[in-house]
């Protein structure tokens, strides 16, 4: 998922070319920004570097590994079930609620785990290199939740009831100032009709378009709740100079 467009100014007789792009990363491993081995992910399969993901070469997404297991951060996932049912027991909390997989039916998507413990937590959920050129812009991502949330908010032991709400909010810094919030409910029981995202669903994101770390965190007001979601088709802007 790429556009290009190649932009020309000149100022006092030299010449300054720019090129601008928009990079979208499906975190499939026939994407070719995604950087995924498709020989290390396979269907039904999670796939999670020990440092993280490196996207264009221009973004990272951080995880951090424990004894071969993902003990937090970002994994790639192939894993989907459309199954919302009592006693239904998801075979792990990296599947994506649905039998879509990612968004417009590609094969993957990425799934982000926000462990309570920060020592088990990478520095930064999406990292951009501080250096001028190139500039990126933050545009959208699409975002849902896992079956394993769908099932514990709808069966749990600790089910939602009025009031209850299940919360994504992006933080965006620029160096350590931060600069907005983005509030997502993934899950909103305060109103007369409850809300609960089962499908891919656009985030924009205008107000942290400048940032160059990106940090998510889930807030539920039940502690059962699995500390999930999934994100794709995660879109920015990159303009080079020279």
């Amino acid at each position: 998922m790429a556009a290009a467009a190649l932009l020309l100014s000149s100022c006092f007789g030299e010449q300054e070319s720019r090129y601008t792009y928009k990079c979208g990363f499906s975190f499939d491993p026939d994407d070719p920004y995604s950087g995924i081995p498709s020989s290390s992910f396979n269907s039904d399969s999670l796939y999670f570097p020990e440092n993280g993901f490196s996207c264009s070469d221009f973004v990272y997404l951080g995880s951090k590994v424990s004894s071969d297991e993902l003990s937090g951060g970002w994994a790639a996932s192939m894993c989907k079930d459309p199954v919302a049912a009592e006693g239904h027991a998801p075979k792990n909390g990296f599947a994506v609620f649905g039998n879509k997989g990612g968004v417009e039916n590609t094969r993957g998507f990425a799934v982000f785990y926000d462990n309570p413990d920060a020592s088990k937590m990478p520095d930064a959920a999406i990292q951009i290199p501080t250096y001028a050129n190139p500039a990126i812009t933050q545009l959208v991502m699409y975002v849902n939740n896992t079956n394993a949330v769908v099932n514990s908010i709808l069966f749990g032991d600790q089910k939602f009831g009025p009031g209850d709400y299940f919360l994504l909010t992006i933080s965006g810094y620029t160096g350590s100032t931060k600069i907005g919030d983005i509030e997502v409910y993934l899950a909103d029981y305060r109103g007369e009709v409850p809300v609960l995202i089962r499908d891919w669903t656009e985030v924009k994101l205008d107000a942290i378009s400048a940032a160059d770390v990106i940090q998510f965190s889930l807030k539920s007001t039940k502690e059962g709740t699995p500390r999930y979601f999934c994100i794709d088709d995660y879109v920015c802007q990159i303009e080079i100079t020279y």
